[in-house]
């Protein structure tokens, strides 16, 4: 039995949801927006609900790019570990 994401992948096209998915980046990105707005009332359901979405569009683009995305992935976790260690390191001194 295929997965919900590979199922939609199938049955939509790649082309397709790779609109979705830059439909589902931009409405989560015009929500962090929002709440990055000093002294407005958040709705922080509504940026849940998009960071959803955005999850869920993630997960059929694995199903498109499979190893090279996960190779590209761990690379840039690489990167963030060494971020993360040089801040620590710095913030020491």
């Amino acid at each position: 039995m295929m997965d919900i994401y590979t199922e939609a992948v199938k049955k939509y096209g790649k082309e397709h949801q790779l609109i979705v998915t830059f439909g589902e980046l931009s409405e989560c990105a015009a929500e962090i927006a929002k709440h990055m707005i000093p002294d407005r009332v958040h709705d922080e359901q509504e940026l849940i609900n998009e960071l959803a979405d955005v999850c869920i569009m993630m997960e059929q683009m694995h199903v498109i790019y499979g190893e090279a995305l996960s190779k590209a992935i761990h690379i840039k976790s690489k990167k963030l570990r060494k971020h993360i260690e040089e801040d620590k390191y710095e913030q020491e001194q």
